[in-house]
């Protein structure tokens, strides 16, 4: 998947992908300032005759997404984390 374009479900191009951490495609975009994001492969939807992942997440989401090395903070932003119960 390394090189894929990501498509957003807002049909707007994020990047592309440049690695593979654990349950996570790191998403890279921009031009001048690089930023990388992870996106949790639950939402990655590959084409690969086109190289492309399609997500069924917005551009909105991805670009507010934490970084990679907090996997609590990624699954919260997500919504994959359990809340925790209230005592």
């Amino acid at each position: 998947m390394k090189g894929y374009t990501v498509i957003t479900s807002d049909d707007r191009r994020a990047g592309h992908v440049v690695d593979v951490v654990g349950d996570n495609l790191i998403v890279e975009h921009g031009v001048l300032f690089k930023r990388r994001r992870p996106l949790p492969r639950a939402f990655a939807h590959a084409d690969d005759l086109e190289q492309v992942i399609r997500t069924s997440i917005s551009s909105r989401i991805l670009e507010n997404a934490p970084d990679a090395d907090d996997t609590s903070a990624v699954a919260q932003h997500y919504g994959l984390e359990e809340p925790e119960p209230r005592r």
